[in-house]
């Protein structure tokens, strides 16, 4: 008797195939605009429009393939913390390289080198960036 009240009120929780269709389409949107993307040059926007596309379509496949729209309690707590440590090791990678020594990236770390070239600085507080030539870093 559990065993059918169960599987009547899952029934009622059960998406149509016309909501996963959509869902799905909008996935082929979100890709295709993704790889529109690439083809775009946008500077330092592009990552962050990039990470804003894959947060819409991680969304939508953890709400609606996953369930976690009608799920309650663990699950979304479970996501939640994920989403936290992911939000964690992200601000603390951003850290690291704000607050890297140019001497410290590799001569093949392009975007990041020109990051800590910075045009505000004097020429002559300007760090050397040659490979073979580390002298150290005098800031501003």
């Amino acid at each position: 008797m559990a065993e059918s009240s169960h599987r009547e009120g899952e029934a009622s929780h059960r998406y149509s195939g016309l909501l996963y269709s959509g869902v799905f389409a909008a996935l082929m949107v979100l890709a295709a605009v993704t790889w529109g993307l690439s083809q775009v040059h946008l500077g330092r926007w592009n990552l962050v429009v990039a990470l804003a596309i894959a947060g819409v379509k991680a969304s939508l496949v953890v709400l609606f393939f996953m369930h976690l729209w009608t799920h309650r309690g663990g699950s979304r707590l479970a996501v939640a913390v994920c989403l936290t440590f992911v939000a964690v090791l992200v601000a603390l990678t951003i850290a690291d390289m704000g607050t890297r020594l140019p001497v410290a990236l590799p001569p093949e770390s392009g975007p990041a080198r020109q990051y800590m070239e910075r045009p505000e600085w004097p020429a002559s507080q300007q760090p050397n960036l040659e490979p073979g030539r580390q002298e150290h870093f005098r800031g501003p």
